[in-house]
């Protein structure tokens, strides 16, 4: 039987317990580093000219990568906690260590199963705003094309929503072989998951209306609430074919 919301954010509540401060610690650090390294290059080129711009947006997809590699390594000592394993603040780097190039290409190719959607819908607007401005008929049918990307690509994330844990479950497995696996986990529970996400906006808008401190709190048990949603669909999926 697949288990409730309310009980996998009970499960990481539990798990949390006694180890918020290394969470929180993971959490403001994975934030931190990217921030501080952007900054120099973002404030040339707010001075510069357009090699200074270029400049930025190069680093920018560099350290959007880092960014992407420190968080999988969050996954990891939110999976360690889970799990009851051994676990410390430098798990955050666990990804550098563990193939940190099918991190990035699993990016890539989310990115490359998900642009395609929204392309013609973005590239049906611009047109629309810039040549059919007084048009809002052409406008109208650019949003809805839009949409109707955003939707698939919505369900698209859902479905491979389970592949950065998998490669940080288990380093070694093929990019492909994850999203294959992903996808199989995720049948019968993409609405399931989609509404896990959703149930935690009334604690987002509180936190922000706390000046962004509640997103101390809230950000780790939301990553272990995951966490422990990515457990219960390997369980129950695995008892399903036992």
């Amino acid at each position: 039987m697949k288990t409730s919301s309310a009980e996998l954010k009970r499960t990481a509540r539990e798990n949390l317990s006694g180890k918020y401060g290394v969470a929180m610690l993971a959490m403001i650090t994975v934030s931190l580093i990217p921030s501080a390294l952007l900054y120099p290059f973002a404030d040339n080129a707010s001075h510069g000219g357009a090699s200074q711009k270029t400049i930025y947006y190069l680093a920018s997809i560099i350290i959007t990568v880092l960014q992407l590699i420190l968080t999988c390594g969050q996954l990891r000592l939110h999976l360690n906690i889970a799990t009851r394993q051994p676990y410390q603040f430098s798990d955050i780097f666990f990804s550098f260590r563990a193939h940190p190039q099918k991190i990035v290409g699993a990016y890539l190719l989310l990115m490359l199963y998900m642009i395609p959607a929204v392309l013609p819908g973005g590239i049906l607007l611009a047109l629309a705003l810039s040549l059919f401005a007084n048009s809002a008929p052409i406008t109208g049918l650019a949003v809805i094309v839009l949409l109707a990307g955003m939707i698939i690509d919505i369900r698209i994330a859902l479905q491979c929503s389970l592949v950065f844990f998998m490669l940080v479950d288990n380093p070694d497995a093929p990019i492909r072989s994850t999203f294959r696996r992903s996808k199989e986990l995720m049948e019968g529970n993409k609405l399931r998951l989609l509404y896990l996400q959703l149930s935690f906006i009334g604690f987002y808008l509180l936190a922000v209306l706390s000046c962004g401190i509640g997103l101390l709190w809230l950000m780790p048990y939301m990553q272990q609430t995951m966490v422990s949603f990515y457990l219960d669909v390997q369980d129950v999926k695995g008892a399903a074919h036992s």
